[in-house]
């Protein structure tokens, strides 16, 4: 915004009257400028002769941030006949002096004011610059994509009743993580980590991160090829032994244990089958015998074996349930949102506005995040009064941290005008 005195000047020169009394003639005027070409105001009538004087010229803010506005200042300007701006928006831009202007540069920009003294031509250019920092990126509490990360297994071929033990790095940015092995809810692991297995024929292992903010994921296989395998059979499979132990307990049909805790779960060998598979617990998959495996369920889990004989179709199954006692968690699966808005998108710098939020299902944990909130906990439903003084971004997450799963984050943006 233009603010100071811009004194009046002709633009045009009268030639002396030389006409005869009565006699009716015009004065040719100056051809009008060019449409792109800026004309600018005269510093007044003063007369003014070699180089003008010096003058200040500054700026409100050395500094700002993408999206701020800066005042550019200048001083009275001596012995001069014009002064223009140049910098950013400003292309030989006519101002009068003293005065100062408003302006928003989206990047680093340096403006000078050059004043120009027509009776000889001396000019005098100062200039500023000023600094503009990028906007940073709105913080995104859990994550945004699963990075790269590595899933090997310690030997490719086997024979049957042979183990392998698969092995997998962290994986940056993901907040779950499966492994599966045939079944199509996949067993939750942490990283990095490990697995011996026992495949009983040849089984593709993979291994999957997702993030569920963003819905981003990414897998990686291994395949573990098994020969030899379980020899023919027919009739029904011989009688076997399955059981849990935790500890110093062990028990054929069932235990107890506390929540975080351990189970191994282990079965004999098995004649007369062709083959063996335990399910359970995000478990499906076919088992070498003799086999063990150890388990850490977070509720109350049954977990089955069966041997069976594909030339009859006949099977024997055996079961061991494990109880998980404890405090229960305050939710499972996957978190959501109800609802998230604010009482204005637009402000202008200095205002405040309201932030509100419904209730938070399935959630042990709601974070609020952008501007002055670094990933703040905070309770659900609720509010909250903001005052940013430049566009900022609001995100609301729900957690379940029984699950390890975020929810796809509700965001507002609040546009703030100088």
């Amino acid at each position: 915004m233009f603010r100071g005195k811009i004194p009046l000047c002709p633009r045009r020169i009268r030639a002396p009257n030389t006409t005869a009394p009565g006699q009716n003639t015009s004065v040719p005027t100056t051809a009008a400028p060019a449409t792109n070409t800026t004309i600018p105001p005269t510093l007044g009538p003063t007369a003014c002769s070699g180089q003008p004087n010096n003058f200040t010229f500054t700026a409100s803010a050395a500094t700002i941030n993408a999206g701020q506005s800066v005042t550019l200042n200048w001083g009275a300007v001596n012995n001069a006949s014009i002064a223009v701006l140049n910098g950013g928006a400003f292309n030989n831009q006519g101002v009068g002096a003293p005065g100062s202007i408003s302006t928003k540069p989206n990047a680093t920009t340096t403006y000078a004011l050059t004043a120009t003294c027509n009776n000889g031509g001396g000019t005098r250019t100062n200039s500023v610059t000023v600094t503009v920092n990028a906007s940073a990126a709105p913080t995104i509490s859990g994550c945004a994509g699963p990075g790269n990360f590595t899933f090997t297994t310690s030997a490719g071929t086997i024979t049957a009743g042979q183990s392998v033990t698969l092995s997998w790095s962290a994986i940056p940015s993901a907040d779950q993580v499966k492994l599966f092995s045939g079944t199509p809810n996949g067993e939750t692991v942490n990283t990095p980590g490990s697995r011996t297995v026992s495949p009983g024929t040849t089984t593709t292992y993979e291994l999957s991160a997702l993030c569920t903010l963003t819905g981003v994921s990414k897998t990686a296989q291994v395949t573990v090829t098994v020969t030899g395998g379980q020899p023919a059979c027919s009739g029904t499979p011989g009688n076997f032994s399955f059981n849990g132990s935790s500890g110093n307990v062990t028990d054929a049909q069932g235990l107890t244990i506390t929540s975080g805790q351990s189970v191994t779960l282990k079965w004999s060998a098995i004649t007369n089958a062709s083959e063996v598979r335990l399910t359970g617990g995000g478990i499906n998959e076919v088992v070498s015998v003799p086999g063990s495996r150890v388990v850490s369920p977070t509720s109350n889990t049954t977990y089955d074996l069966d041997a069976k004989c594909n030339t009859s179709g006949d099977a024997v199954h055996g079961s061991v349930s494990v109880t998980v006692t404890g405090p229960a968690p305050a939710c499972s699966g996957t978190p959501t949102l109800s609802t998230f808005t604010a009482s204005a998108t637009t402000i202008t710098a200095g205002q405040s506005v309201t932030l509100s939020w419904g209730a938070a299902t399935n959630a042990d944990q709601v974070i609020l995040d952008g501007g002055a909130f670094n990933s703040q906990n905070v309770t659900a439903p609720g509010s909250a009064s903001v005052s940013p003084n430049t566009t900022t971004t609001y995100i609301l997450l729900a957690v379940c941290n029984a699950t390890g799963i975020t929810s796809v984050g509700k965001s507002i943006t609040i546009n703030v005008n100088p």
